[in-house]
């Protein structure tokens, strides 16, 4: 038994050593989480040393599961809310979309209904991912950054400013959502950028795409990608 119990302690020391070393090697400027350290132990033993590492001065716990370095001689500047977010999104191969600007389909010149600016007020407090809606409770401000689980359609709009506003006019939704604040949108950009306006009309819905005129230009058969021919047995 004491062989026994003496090898367990030189296990569990080991596997210390190993996610010390990993932790030891990151700048302290990055943060990890703690399904980055489950190569080196169990969860139990990850838990046990990420929370006697926060204790002792260590780490510092950003959120739950979220941790990076303490520097000993100054203190860094707190990472963004969105960072955060999307380092823990990321460690469950997920996506994760910011709304780091107000939405598009709010406009100086135009006036809103007050339905309108309250769900554009709602919508820019929250992140966005595939999967189910969820929250973080940041430890700092002990707050909540809210995620909201979103369709693959709406995950796509978000490779260009053409493809967010549209997601945006989207998530406005089909009764606040106007043929005038359509327009209004789409005079913010030129003919050119509104060329992949093509691609886009196979992801948004039918109703926001009755009110977006075609552009008809030959650049626009270049770009429609042909079927993949059928194969043949």
């Amino acid at each position: 038994m004491k062989e026994q119990s003496s090898e367990k302690k030189s296990i569990d020391k080991s596997t210390v050593d190993l996610m010390r070393l990993y932790v030891d090697r990151l700048p302290y400027d990055v943060i990890f989480t703690s399904r980055d350290l489950l190569p080196f132990a169990s969860r139990n033993s990850v838990d046990q040393f990420t929370s006697k590492s926060v204790k002792n001065g260590y780490l510092e716990r950003l959120t739950r599961g979220a941790f990076r370095k303490l520097h000993p001689d100054i203190q860094l500047p707190r990472p963004s809310e969105a960072e955060i977010h999307f380092v823990k999104r990321q460690a469950f191969a997920g996506k994760l979309v910011a709304k780091d600007k107000p939405s598009e389909f709010l406009c100086r010149q135009c006036s809103h209904k007050p339905e309108t600016t309250q769900k554009a007020a709602l919508l820019d407090k929250q992140y966005f991912g595939d999967g189910h809606s969820s929250s973080l409770e940041l430890t700092q401000h002990n707050k909540r950054a809210n995620r909201k689980g979103m369709a693959p359609r709406k995950l796509a709009l978000c490779d260009t400013t053409l493809a967010l506003a549209l997601r945006d006019l989207w998530l406005l939704g089909r009764k606040l959502c106007t043929i005038d604040k359509v327009q209004c949108m789409l005079s913010r950009f030129t003919y050119r950028d509104l060329i992949p306006l093509t691609r886009y009309r196979k992801l948004i819905p039918q109703w926001l795409g009755e009110m977006i005129p075609f552009y008809p230009t030959s650049e626009l058969v270049k770009m429609i990608p042909q079927p993949c021919p059928s194969r043949r047995y």
